[in-house]
């Protein structure tokens, strides 16, 4: 993305996060595990928005520069796609 597109693209709203994905961004090295329970937690809470929320908020983190948090949700997206994908396991 351009800078213009960065500006054009950002709202400037706080978004409401929880801990566990704001430590998401901020970890240096970001586990499977990680990965997992935030897309989980953004599937159940923006439903099916979440591969979108996801993708603009990798998108906006590029933008200001914040590499690793954009590569995070770039693979929370992926793993999102995953989950929407699979059917639940039924318990017997």
């Amino acid at each position: 993305m351009t800078e213009v597109q960065c500006l054009l693209t950002g709202n400037g709203s706080s978004e409401r996060v929880s801990p566990t994905l704001k430590r998401v961004t901020l970890s240096s090295r970001i586990g499977d595990i990680a990965i997992w329970q935030a897309a989980a937690y953004e599937l159940k809470r923006s439903g099916d928005d979440a591969i979108g929320v996801a993708v603009r908020r990798a998108e906006r983190l590029s933008c200001l520069g914040d590499t690793e948090g954009s590569l995070a949700w770039t693979r929370i997206s992926r793993a999102i796609e995953v989950l929407r994908r699979e059917p639940p396991a039924h318990s017997p």
